[in-house]
């Protein structure tokens, strides 16, 4: 099951080369689960759902099914926000 949610950003990035939804000579964009985005960011995954739960201004770029799958730009807000929260963390408990 691990290995299928890592391998979606490229099997969804392939299908949109192969469906002519992106232009040829144009990179297909990179897109991430929340699993993989919480393995990439290594962070525990209850974390990026909280981010994303709490953040509306933080959207899925696209959809596969059931999954919702994040850009470059969505991960490193998720990043920005990780950081805002243990910034406020560590300056309560001083």
């Amino acid at each position: 099951m691990k290995r299928d949610t890592m391998r979606m950003g490229t099997i969804m990035s392939k299908r949109m080369e192969t469906a002519g939804a992106v232009p040829q000579g144009e990179q297909c964009p990179q897109l991430w689960t929340t699993g993989r985005i919480a393995e990439i960011l290594q962070v525990p995954l209850h974390r990026v759902q909280y981010v994303l739960a709490t953040r509306p201004h933080i959207q899925p770029s696209a959809r596969a099914g059931h999954f919702r799958l994040y850009d470059r730009h969505a991960m490193s807000q998720i990043r920005h926000e990780l950081n805002a929260i243990d910034a406020r963390r560590v300056g309560s408990e001083d």
